[in-house]
């Protein structure tokens, strides 16, 4: 007679899955613990195991790693607790753990608050429990759960470099999907290489992924791909099991469900029915952008006698959760062989809540350490960007290309190495956070994932690409007779204005960087010389 997993039978035993609402959830840990079927276990048990797995065959080895794809509200997080409790609490970890060493449960998650959404569930079934309850060694704290068999059950931020050194008896790896998406300075791959060798030490160890599917990328479309519907590797099973919220909790209002993919299907067959999008993808690799940092290079003081060019993503203020406003400075630079470079200097992010006034009035100071007259930024808050950075001496010109524009711009920029990036963390998240998504009229878009931030690395490469644009003007005019008054009012108008092109037929007044200024009405332009004397060009 085949011995049942000490933790299926203390689960049977607390009878936390005995309802019908939970037999999916059931039926999914006996499978990653290969309980052996039995005569009693009626055949949609087997069904539903191939259903959400494409194996045909119950599994006869304990997996060593359970991958848990399932829509929202599906139970994942509730289920997983379950499990978790009783690895922890029937578990003899004592053969392989040294004197003063424990062996911890560790509930992982993008961040510690998030994690603690595992932790509620774990120390109310503890405490809901007379017999567990008498485990728990002191007052449990916001972090920590200690047992008297020397488990500890802990929380943990996904983070490559906290999570190392620990001897695991099980981690659960909470919304694994969307780490790589908020923390992208810790991609998910190298959190689970980070604490994989602890699972080590423990015999039947688990590593169990649990998770909302996104975009095909990342640890757990890497799982998905390399071992849904095929056979377990008998020297390290693992299983992935992937199902529709529905399927898993069966007393989920299907209504929701309807309405969410009426409205957008894409996103919903990801939320609620396990399916990875395919309109979503990584726009920048992780190669890519570190191709093109100056490691150890933050910010590069101005240069004397060179042009730089800035771009703003203003914003106004609001709450913590509120945009920041941010400012890219960059210049050009002969890169050789023929190739000009467009360097970034410096970018500038103050985050909420701020004064406006204040920021635009600390940005003016910057440009004016650079040498800077003109600001070109997003078309943001109507006539409010002009009319402050007007207030501080500056021209503010909305850019002519969108936010992805601009993105989709930079991108032969970052392949071609003709730009050059700042060792910023926070610069170089958001830049590896951003998605290219499929609209439905064929043209792609570029932008930040849903519930992240992007007013950085929008200021940088607005910088960057403002930069290259004035060197792609030049390089387009070289070749034709100028007079130095046309190539001085054409430098006038693409450096304080990031316009190329003609210029326009209403009156317009441009900046010289010697003082001097341009001033233009109905095509007659003239140039205002420092002792306020026109001089007619044409």
């Amino acid at each position: 007679m085949s011995i049942r997993p000490a933790e299926c039978r203390a689960l049977d035993q607390l009878g936390w899955l005995k309802t019908p609402s939970w037999q999916p959830w059931r039926t999914a840990i006996r499978a990653l613990l290969a309980d052996p079927l039995t005569s009693h276990d009626p055949p949609d048990v087997q069904a539903l195991y191939t259903q959400c797995t494409e194996r045909p065959t119950w599994p006869t080895l304990r997996h060593k790693e359970g991958w848990f794809l399932v829509g929202r509200r599906g139970g994942k997080t509730a289920a997983m607790a379950k499990l978790a409790v009783a690895v922890a609490c029937f578990t003899d970890c004592t053969p392989y753990v040294s004197p003063g060493e424990v062996a911890t449960v560790m509930l992982l998650a993008a961040d510690r608050k998030q994690a603690r959404i595992a932790y509620r569930y774990v120390l109310g079934l503890l405490q809901s429990d007379p017999t567990l309850a008498t485990l728990i060694q002191g007052e449990p704290t916001k972090d920590l759960i200690r047992l008297a068999n020397r488990v500890h059950i802990e929380i943990h931020a996904a983070d490559y470099r906290s999570t190392r050194g620990y001897t695991l008896l099980a981690c659960i790896a909470d919304e694994a999907a969307f780490w790589s998406r908020q923390h992208t300075a810790n991609p998910d791959t190298e959190v689970l290489n980070a604490f994989r060798p602890g699972l080590g030490t423990i015999p039947h160890s688990l590593l169990i992924g649990i998770s909302t599917v996104y975009a095909r990328r990342g640890a757990l479309f890497q799982a998905f791909s390399d071992h849904y519907g095929k056979a377990a590797d008998p020297a390290h099973p693992v299983m992935v099991w992937k199902a529709s919220t529905c399927t898993m909790n069966p007393t989920f209002n299907a209504a929701i469900i309807a309405a969410a993919l009426t409205s957008d299907p894409a996103a919903a067959k990801a939320e609620y029915e396990a399916e990875f999008r395919g309109d979503l993808e990584s726009f920048l690799t992780h190669e890519l952008v570190q191709a093109a940092v100056d490691a150890g290079c933050p910010v590069r003081p101005p240069l004397p006698g060179v042009y730089h060019f800035a771009f703003c993503d203003p914003a106004g203020s609001g709450g913590e959760k509120a945009d920041s406003m941010t400012m890219g400075i960059s210049h050009l630079e002969d890169g050789g062989n023929g190739q000009v470079l467009a360097v970034l200097d410096l970018v500038v992010e103050v985050r909420p809540p701020f004064n406006p006034d204040e920021v635009v009035g600390s940005f003016a100071e910057l440009c004016a350490q650079y040498g800077i007259a003109s600001v070109v930024g997003d078309r943001y808050g109507g006539l409010w960007p002009a009319s402050r950075f007007n207030a501080f001496g500056l021209l503010y010109e909305p850019a002519g290309r969108t936010k992805s524009e601009i993105y989709l711009e930079a991108l032969p920029l970052l392949s071609s190495g003709r730009v050059r990036l700042l060792d910023q963390p926070r610069l170089i998240q958001q830049l590896l956070a951003l998605e290219r998504r499929s609209g439905r009229s064929g043209k792609d878009a570029v932008d930040h994932p849903v519930g992240g931030k992007d007013d950085v690395c929008n200021a940088a490469l607005g910088a960057l690409v403002l930069a290259q644009d004035v060197a792609l003007a030049e390089a387009a005019t070289a070749s034709v007779p100028r007079s130095a008054d046309d190539l001085a009012l054409e430098r006038a108008f693409i450096t304080h204005m990031g316009m190329v092109g003609p210029v326009s037929t209403h009156e317009d007044y441009v900046p010289a960087d010697d003082g001097s200024a341009y001033e233009g009405r109905d095509m007659r332009w003239s140039r205002v010389g420092t002792d306020g004397m026109q001089r007619p060009l044409w």
